[in-house]
């Protein structure tokens, strides 16, 4: 999203709170995905199979569920305390983002011909 990581109405970027607010997005986009009510999901005849008080847990179909229904946090740590590396930060995860998105190829956007005329108007931002 264009917002993430921006601060004081856009005149600061703060890579750490790109991070925070990207695992936020995530969030969000596993909401608003919703739930998923159909024979395949609701399993019942696994169920059926299975009958009352039995384990589920280690179906294959419920393993393979939970990992596409789950959401798993990289900074917003639910376990015990003392858990993460100090590198589990918003920082280092921010680091990794940036890494990431720099080593990526970039191509640009813009067509040739007003790229030339964009770079030769503020030479200053060629690279």
């Amino acid at each position: 999203h264009d917002i993430a990581g921006l601060m004081e109405s856009d005149l600061t970027v703060s890579y750490e709170k790109l991070a925070m607010d990207n695992e936020i997005l995530g969030m969000c986009q596993r909401v608003l995905r919703g739930i998923e009510v159909n024979d395949e999901a609701l399993a019942t005849e696994l169920m059926i199979e299975k009958g009352p008080g039995e384990d589920f847990m280690t179906e294959e179909h419920t393993v393979r569920h939970m990992r596409q229904e789950f959401f798993v946090p990289e900074l917003a740590n639910r376990q015990k305390r003392g858990s993460m590396s100090p590198d589990d930060n918003a920082l280092g995860r921010a680091k990794e983002l940036v890494r990431n998105i720099r080593s990526s190829p970039r191509g640009s956007w813009l067509p040739a011909v007003l790229r030339e005329r964009v770079l030769e108007s503020f030479p200053e931002i060629r690279s």
